[in-house]
């Protein structure tokens, strides 16, 4: 493989980095929160990858995709449900069901100068630290958007 971590080593960083972010909680409907952190992490330490999207007609999943092609999932296991194909909680190999298809996807570019920032603070980029910076970072964020107001509405 063509970058700085082994295989094993970039599977054993992927599934601390999930565990620490999301700390217990499930993956569904986490592909983009979790995959789009761990691209800023892996490139930092030198892993090239991009992110992808796959149509799933009922929804979209965003996973990574290496350079030799191989796809790495950190939300595999949410569509485990109902499936006579079970995935790992993180997903290392040639693509599943679920990868086919997959085009590039533009989003997850803020995660660049936020983890140049999580580096100055933790400059090994230690996978459960940076997994809990960003789980808490997400988790300050409110957890509902306000209501639309008409125009003339005034706010209370």
């Amino acid at each position: 493989m063509s970058f700085t971590l082994q295989r094993s080593e970039l599977l054993s960083y992927a599934m601390a980095f999930r565990q620490a972010m999301l700390q217990g909680a499930s993956s569904s409907r986490m592909c983009a929160a979790v995959s789009a952190p761990l691209r800023a992490a892996l490139i930092r330490l030198g892993v090239e990858a991009v992110l992808v999207e796959s149509d799933l007609d009922e929804c979209n999943h965003i996973f990574l995709k290496l350079l030799d092609g191989e796809i790495l999932d950190p939300t595999a296991d949410q569509f485990n449900e109902g499936s006579r194909v079970q995935l790992p909680e993180v997903y290392l190999g040639p693509g599943a069901r679920i990868h086919t298809g997959a085009q590039p996807w533009a989003g997850g570019l803020e995660w660049g100068p936020f983890m140049e920032e999580i580096q100055r603070l933790v400059p090994s980029l230690a996978p459960d630290k940076v997994g809990r910076a960003v789980g808490l970072l997400l988790r300050s964020f409110p957890g509902r958007l306000e209501p639309a107001r008409a125009p003339n509405q005034a706010s209370l």
